[in-house]
């Protein structure tokens, strides 16, 4: 609104309902299951056990109470462990742990050192401080730990679980430290010894002196490895009730691998040897039931019917395959030898019977590591990629019914993308990516796979995959799959289908380097009736230069060829795309230094940076979307280090709109309540607007045309109110251009502009703004007479280029600043390494000259980046010597 400038009045309040978005707390979809890393059981009585899992998850120790009464047997949902889920902090790191079967503690290794629990909250107890122990081992109400070389023991009370460390303890082995080394105890002869296993060429070692008798001069001697084929391939120990010690080996390489077995008695001169047929490896132990003559033994996805002999080894689960056993722990349990668990592709699996039929007990375990959504345009179908398979919602904005997992053609891989064919009303097609790409039209029966960039001619490694995959919403025989290679010394590569996925072709070609870039999102665009495709990458530093960053633009087809530009100069990485409302894009990751970055481009025109101010000073921006802020406006979203962040209507300043627990990742945002895709599962928010807006009115001069010498002896104020009591944030503005703010806690207060805004406001109009955090109100206009003199500054953030460029060795260039603020001016080298730091701190209005002498720095080009609370730029510089 543009006031008569020959008039002195104005609007008591001139209101827009501007409203930021404030989130509901998280609600968590049913979508179950995950990365299992660690299992142990206990007895809780005679007709109860508890089952404890660890997972790769932020979410990191689950339970489940077992019911053996009467003829069935009934898992419990799995409940998070209080203190050690996602808001304490161990995060996917928790590996080793064991059950005390008398006091009912749970002992784990995680950072910190060795710590015990139970499911109540604050019985969280650190045992031992320092590096987390290599292994440990529960028996007997003893606890055994290795850590550095030296070896722990002592004993556990039985009633309060209080560890108490024998007087001898710790013994210094002369056995090196190593991940997955395994402590178990086992018979050896007649009596029951503790074995150990490490790497090399010397596997497994074992206690000279029996369990109960360990004293100060114990030490742990080296098994013969007479039999062993290559005992440094071993990676599993196992121990049968009647005295038997097993080895699991990995022959071959993968994903070329299979596993071999091998077994001693005591009596024995060597061992026996034998590969199963079975492909694949295992966890790092071989469990052992109790029942004698005839015991079973398990490893990784198979089983022995017969003390391990080779010749009587089968597949978990090959009667049922309601799941798949993957290659992780398995454990029967101590009440029940029929009773087995084992890792499954999809999470967590029980055997009733020994083994041959499987079924899936992951209700509850919040543990699944989504990578990817996408839903149908009429928000009833969706899907989800992850780490534990891929998982369809029916139903969504009524009902909703999840699935459990699927895996295309049994392809267990962990899953990074999914997309459906938007054409389709019913959502039943659509594509799944890991190593391939897979598509399905009947919603997830049947698969075909149509690439698999491992083969002749692309011959990608085993350790690539599809970090992106988009189907043409205009024409959906079109698909692009984009890879992301997790190997520093191999790029991924962009192949596009335009047969519905069957066939595929690599993109190449226009400013994409020839050896490819990481992909990490792909986006199509409608630019005036032609597809464009938008492609999202890793900033990749090669053959001494950055060789592919940013965003690349795309246009053509396979029989007339490709337009390859590079749409963004800026040297970043780019971790997600989205559109906004206006037919424009958002763009956001990191810099080289690690800060979190966003651009927009506005339909038509060129990137630009957006206010990164409140966002964290460190951290990728991991996932962006736009959607409704809850009263009508279209506002970016963006996810930094497991936090959600909005930016509001009109705003220059990010709002923290949910916190997600420490150690939460948030690896994908979808709009349509705001879906959030993270390290333990999938969350709905909610947008809430308030209802009550704040409100303001003139309490200094009035709006219309005045002089310097007027506005200064009368300052622009407003006064303040707000029904709901919360804190009010009043933003000044030129233009779009922030000239200051301030926190307003009191209602009925008179706030004036900010001291020295007449030097920084720009020629013509300002405003203010004034926000409770969901209604943004927008009042008065005043216009500075520039026919009076004052003092010229500049009205904006602005970066001039660097002289001299070449240089050698000193530069200078030039900062304009419209306000006094914070400035970090550095320099980085093209991997993205910081070089110097030039300016760091709060510096006044107006023109600041900044000089960078390289004397000590070796020629070549560098990235001069200067960032503010309100924008930052960057410029290259070659040096010269």
């Amino acid at each position: 609104m543009k006031l008569n400038l020959s008039t002195w009045t104005c609007a008591v309040l001139i209101l827009s309902t501007a409203a930021h978005a404030d989130l509901s707390g998280p609600e968590a979809e049913a979508v179950y299951g995950g990365m299992v890393q660690g299992m142990t059981w206990n007895a809780t009585s005679a007709s109860s056990s508890r089952l404890w899992l660890s997972t790769e998850s932020a979410n990191s120790l689950f339970y489940s109470d077992v019911s053996h009464s009467g003829s069935s047997t009934t898992f419990g949902s799995f409940q998070a462990v209080p203190d050690v889920d996602a808001d304490d902090g161990f995060g996917a790191d928790i590996r080793q742990i064991a059950a005390d079967e008398d006091s009912g503690w749970l002992f784990f290794s995680a950072e910190g050192g060795l710590w015990r629990v139970t499911d109540s909250v604050g019985s969280l107890t650190l045992v031992a401080a320092g590096n987390a122990p290599e292994a440990i081992c529960v028996h007997n109400g003893w606890l055994y730990w290795f850590d550095g070389g030296q070896f722990h023991f002592g004993s556990i009370d039985s009633a309060s679980g209080a560890f108490t460390e024998s007087a001898t303890s710790p013994l210094t082995l002369g056995i090196s430290s190593a991940p997955g080394m395994t402590l178990m105890p086992g018979l050896w002869g007649s009596s029951e010894r503790l074995f150990l296993l490490a790497e090399g060429t010397t596997p497994l070692y074992m206690s000279a002196d029996t369990l109960g008798a360990f004293g100060s001069a114990t030490t742990f001697d080296p098994v013969d490895t007479t039999g062993l084929t290559d005992p440094e391939a071993c990676v599993a120990l196992g121990t049968g009730p009647d005295g038997r010690v097993f080895l699991g080996f990995v022959i071959g390489v993968e994903p070329d691998h299979f596993k071999g077995v091998a077994w001693r008695d005591s009596s024995a001169t060597s061992w026996t040897e034998f590969d199963t047929g079975y492909g694949g490896t295992s966890g790092s132990w071989l469990q052992c039931t109790s029942a004698l003559p005839t015991y079973r033994v398990y490893f990784g996805t198979i089983y022995s019917d017969s003390l391990g002999v080779n010749g009587s080894w089968h597949a978990i689960g090959d009667t049922s395959f309601e799941t798949h056993p993957n290659d992780g722990g398995v454990m029967s349990c101590p009440l029940n030898d029929d009773l087995i668990v084992c890792t499954t592709d999809q999470g967590i699996g029980a055997s009733h019977d020994g083994g041959p039929t499987l079924v899936e007990i992951d209700d509850g375990l919040e543990a699944v590591q989504v990578k990817d959504l996408e839903m149908d345009s009429a928000k009833e179908i969706a899907w989800v990629a992850s780490k534990s398979g891929l998982r369809q919602v029916s139903n969504y904005s009524s009902t909703p019914t999840w699935s459990s997992a699927i895996f295309p053609n049994g392809d267990g891989s962990p899953f990074w993308s999914i997309a459906m064919d938007t054409t389709d009303a019913t959502g039943a097609t659509v594509y799944a990516g890991n190593i391939r790409v897979y598509k399905s039209t009947d919603a997830g029966s049947n698969w075909t796979q149509g690439l698999d960039a491992q083969l002749s001619p692309w011959n990608l490694s085993f350790f690539s995959h599809v970090a992106a995959l988009e189907v043409d919403p205009w024409n959906p025989d079109r698909v692009v799959a984009g890879y992301y290679a997790s190997e520093e010394t191999e790029k991924g590569q962009l192949f596009v289908s335009e047969d519905g996925g069957i066939t595929f072709d690599i993109i190449s070609g226009g400013d994409l380097p020839s050896d490819g870039a990481d992909f990490n999102d792909l986006l199509f665009v409608d630019e005036g009736g032609t597809s464009v495709i938008y492609a999202g990458v890793d900033y990749t530093y090669t053959f001494g230069f950055g060789t592919s960053w940013a965003v690349y633009r795309i246009e053509g087809d396979i029989a007339s060829g490709w337009t390859i530009t590079q749409d963004m100069t800026f040297g970043v990485t780019i971790k997600d795309l989205c559109t906004d409302n206006a037919g424009g894009l958002y763009a956001a990751g990191c810099d080289g230094g690690g800060h979190p970055v966003v651009y927009q481009k506005v339909a038509g025109g060129s990137w630009a940076p957006i206010s990164w101010s409140n966002l964290p000073g460190d951290g990728c921006v991991t996932a962006i979307t736009s959607g409704d802020d809850g009263v009508g406006h279209t506002i970016p979203y963006v996810a930094v280090n497991g936090d959600v962040y909005y930016l509001g209507y009109g705003a220059s300043v990010w709002t923290l709109a949910y916190e997600y627990p420490e150690g939460m990742e948030v690896n994908a945002l979808y709009y349509d309540d705001l879906l959030v895709a993270t390290g333990t599962g999938l969350y709905a928010q909610n947008t809430v607007a308030s209802t009550n807006a704040p409100t303001a009115e003139i309490c200094g001069i009035e709006c219309g045309s005045a002089s310097y010498a007027e506005l200064l002896a009368d300052p622009p104020a407003v006064m303040v109110n707000d029904v709901d009591s919360e804190s009010l944030v009043l933003s000044w503005l030129a233009g779009d251009s922030l000239l200051c703010q301030q926190t307003l806690t009191a209602n009925g207060q008179c706030a004036e502009i900010c001291t020295g805004f007449l030097n920084a406001a720009a020629a013509g109009a300002f405003r203010y703004e004034l926000s409770d955090g969901t209604w943004t109100v927008t009042g008065g206009e005043w216009e500075l007479n520039t026919s009076t003199e004052r003092v010229i500054q500049p009205v904006a953030f602005k970066l001039e280029h660097a002289y001299p460029n070449p240089f050698n060795p000193r530069t200078s260039f030039v900062v304009e600043l419209g306000r006094a603020m914070q400035v970090e001016a550095a320099v980085y080298n093209l991997r993205g390494a910081l070089v110097a730091t030039l300016q760091k701190g709060e510096m006044p209005a107006g023109r600041h000259t900044i000089s960078w002498n390289a004397e000590s720095v070796a020629s070549g080009l560098y990235v001069i980046q200067v960032r503010t609370p309100e924008a930052s730029a960057q410029q290259k510089v070659m040096l010269l010597k």
